[in-house]
């Protein structure tokens, strides 16, 4: 699970991450030590492995890949967006809609209506 500058290892770790990501997307209490568990690795090695992979935080790529999610949920279902909210990890609907906005200029109503 090594992640070096070869696009494959580097993917296999990003992909085992987003696999492990999806898998508890819905639980907003599933935090990094938790993920560290379930990788199997250290947090100092997790936020290492992380930062070298996608140049982002531990806790930005878990946001970002939750905001992602939501987008993608927003855009294929007609769930309302306070289940959506829940459904990949945020316990506030406030923050879940500011962290929204900021990552992509929008809110997710707005996204929602196009």
């Amino acid at each position: 699970m090594t992640c070096v500058n070869k696009g494959e290892v580097k993917g296999n770790f990003l992909d085992e991450l987003d696999t492990t990501l999806t898998t508890y997307a819905y639980d907003f209490e599933f935090g990094i030590s938790d993920l560290c568990k379930a990788l199997g690795v250290s947090r100092t090695s997790l936020h290492r492995k992380v930062t070298i992979c996608s140049g982002k935080s531990i806790s930005i790529y878990i946001r970002e890949f939750r905001l992602s999610k939501a987008l993608e949920l927003l855009q294929t279902t007609t769930l309302p967006v306070s289940d959506i909210t829940y459904r990949v990890g945020f316990s506030n609907l406030a923050y879940f809609s500011r962290c929204f906005k900021e990552r992509y200029g929008e809110s997710p109503t707005e996204i929602r209506k196009k």
